[in-house]
């Protein structure tokens, strides 16, 4: 598992701090289609790309790459097809953010990094989570306890142990 976030700054003036939320996430032998820049014209945008997990990034020329595609429908008829579910993914992730309690988002995120690492205990700091969700470290920090109370969870320095998949999963199905 390759782990690549493509994540979105916003800077906050009032407190001098930079927030980001992860648009979406590539994996192995995945292509990121905002860096691909070739492709689209005319389109300006700020992201961070953090490998996550020890990765490897091929890296093709602009020049070469919109010549390919250029001159070869089944190029074009490809990145078309990537556009469209990376695309499907950043809506998605507004999706949660605009519909979705907080408390849904990081049940959600638990339940799928518990079947990503096929396992209850989850090796991840909340500013990591927080990045992912597109909220504050001590926001998350606030839901964790929270769950922690009501032994959904056990929280210690930079782990998660899930200790109740079953309210997790209860938090989703009130929503």
């Amino acid at each position: 598992l390759h782990d690549l976030q493509i994540r979105r700054a916003a800077h906050d003036d009032a407190d001098f701090r930079c927030h980001f939320i992860t648009l979406f996430k590539l994996f192995k032998n995945d292509l990121c289609i905002l860096s691909s820049s070739c492709f689209y014209q005319n389109l300006s945008y700020d992201i961070n790309l953090q490998a996550v997990d020890n990765s490897s990034l091929i890296i093709i020329d602009g020049k070469l790459f919109k010549d390919l595609l250029n001159q070869n429908i089944s190029i074009q008829k490809f990145m078309l097809e990537v556009t469209q579910s990376k695309l499907s993914e950043i809506m998605w992730v507004l999706e949660q953010v605009v519909f979705f309690n907080l408390d849904y988002r990081l049940a959600d995120y638990l339940i799928n990094q518990y079947y990503l690492k096929n396992s209850l205990e989850i090796n991840i700091t909340h500013e990591a989570i927080a990045n992912d969700l597109g909220s504050s470290r001590e926001v998350i920090s606030r839901v964790l306890k929270r769950f922690e109370k009501y032994n959904i969870v056990k929280v210690s320095r930079g782990c998660i142990k899930i200790i109740n998949i079953e309210k997790l999963q209860s938090i989703l199905e009130q929503n």
